[in-house]
Parts: structure tokens; C-alpha cells; sequence
């Protein structure tokens, strides 16, 4: 992704498999009235980071006005997710939604630290944002094969109401083995098993944003009942929906799910017990 423009940064190409090439660098912002010639001179496609929704709205803005199509020749992301800001872009905008309560937390913590004359930190506190909110001015895939990219961003558009792999291929035709070769080859993965990451990844996100009992996130999410929400939650994140809603309320960043190894100690010896 780009970040803003001027005169320090470099600009450069990534590719990777199947991904098209997509132009990199960290750039200064330019005054306002150079961002149309900015945005212009860019190589097409491009993602641009900008550092807040306004710029953001501003760049997309430019884009209308050069005749730029979003997302398709320039993917925008802004910080802070101000729903005012982003739900009037067209197309909707998306951002990184910033941990204000964890951060407001800390601010006082320090403050208090500072008033009781205790020693401060050296280093400046950190606090990881939330999360990306995707709308349509990212909904991008870059995949050369568009049949690919249609199949992916059917997923990611329905994955919540429960389809399968052969409503994939209803939508769009093509043999099942090009589907599930496509995938493997460019994703690492199987529709199906994208299909899973996609429910995955919007559990989470309602399981972070708002009350809902476990069970009707679970229905929300495409699963038939609860308990096959559990099976496929803990794979992929490490840990039960309920230990992700507790982390996360208490502002910690959930750890990433331990990868499938040789089993030891108890474990092992009960599995070995099991087949004997």
C-alpha cells in the first residue's frame, strides 16, 4: 500500500503468485492543491493508506475527478473510522477503527503515574488498533484470474448466509477442480475452508462489537447451531468465542492460534493410551 505522497519516499512494485502488482512506499502528504497531480502520476492499481478518514474522503474525492475508479485503480483505507466521514464517501470508505477506550485508559494511567510523582515509561505506550472496517473502497481482490476474484468476493459477500461450495459455483460457473485448484494455488486454502475463514472472521467481529449471545452469532454467521461455531472457531483463533469477547473487552490482543504440532506430555500419552 501507499501511504501519502512527497518527496522523501520511494515507490516500488510488489507481486506475489497470483497477486497483481501493486505499488508500495511511505510518502509525505502533499499540500492540498497538489493532490490531484499526485494521485494522477501514481501507478495504477495502487492502495493508499491515508493517516485520517478526512484525507482519505479528500483522495477519493481527487479520484471522482480525475475519473480514477475505486477500488479498481485506487483502493483507499483511512484511520479512525468516523461512520459521518465513511458512510458519506462514495463508495463507502474503509478505515482502521482505533482502540479510543484503550487508549484514553492508558492516557490516565500515565497522568496518574505522573500526579503520584512515580517514574514514567521511557518509551512511548503503544495501543494496537481494533480492527480494519472494510467497506467497498477496498473491496478489492487482486487475483489475475477473474474468475477467481468473482468466486472470492462472492464468499466474502454471503459467506454469513450459510453457503456452500456449490452455490460458489452457481454463481460462478466454471469446473469444481478450477475452483479448488484456483484457490490452493493463489490462496493456500479451499473455498471451502475460505468460506469458514470468512464466517470466522465476521464472528469476531460481532463477538467484538456488540452483546449478542454466542448463539445468535453463531446463527448471524452462517452456522447451524452454536456448538459448530465452537468447532471451527478454536482452530482457526486458538480459543473459544467467549475467551475472544473477554480478551478483547479487556483490551488485550487475542494471541495467534498455536499451529497443529507433535503432541506431548499428558496429551500424548493419552492419545497413544486411546489407540492401544
Amino acid at each position: 500500500m501507499s501511504d501519502q505522497p512527497g518527496s522523501n519516499g520511494s515507490t516500488g512494485e510488489v507481486a506475489a503468485g497470483a497477486l497483481a502488482p501493486w505499488s508500495v512506499g511511505t510518502l509525505d502528504p502533499p499540500p492540498r492543491w497538489g493532490l490531484r497531480s499526485w494521485v494522477a502520476d501514481l501507478p495504477k492499481p495502487v492502495g493508499i493508506l491515508a493517516s485520517n478518514d478526512s484525507l482519505a474522503f479528500e483522495i477519493m474525492e481527487t479520484c471522482q475527478l480525475l475519473g480514477a475508479r475505486v477500488p479498481e485503480e485506487v483502493a483507499v483505507l483511512g484511520v479512525n473510522n468516523y461512520t459521518e466521514v465513511c458512510d458519506l464517501a462514495t463508495p463507502p470508505l474503509s478505515s482502521i477503527e482505533m482502540n479510543t477506550e484503550r487508549i484514553g485508559y492508558e492516557a490516565a494511567r500515565l497522568l496518574d503515574r505522573f500526579m503520584a510523582h512515580r517514574s514514567l515509561p521511557k518509551s512511548p505506550v503503544l495501543v494496537a488498533p481494533t480492527r480494519v472496517i472494510m467497506r467497498q473502497s477496498t473491496d478489492i481482490v487482486a487475483v489475475t484470474d477473474q474468475r477467481i476474484a468473482a468466486a472470492v468476493r462472492f464468499i466474502r459477500h454471503h459467506a454469513h448466509e450459510g453457503i456452500r461450495v456449490h452455490d460458489v459455483l452457481r454463481a460462478v460457473p466454471m469446473a469444481r477442480r478450477t475452483l479448488e485448484t484456483g484457490f490452493r494455488q493463489t490462496f493456500g486454502r479451499s473455498p471451502l475452508a475460505e468460506i469458514r475463514r470468512m464466517r470466522i472472521e465476521r464472528a469476531k467481529d460481532l463477538l467484538e462489537r456488540t452483546d449478542l449471545p454466542v448463539e445468535q452469532v453463531a446463527d448471524r454467521c452462517g452456522f447451524k447451531d452454536v456448538k459448530r461455531l465452537y468447532v471451527a472457531f478454536r482452530p482457526l483463533t486458538g480459543m473459544t468465542p467467549a475467551r475472544w469477547r473477554r480478551l478483547f473487552r479487556l483490551g488485550r490482543t487475542p494471541p495467534p492460534p498455536r499451529r497443529p504440532g507433535k503432541k506431548t506430555g499428558k496429551r500424548a500419552r493419552a492419545t497413544r493410551a486411546g489407540r492401544e
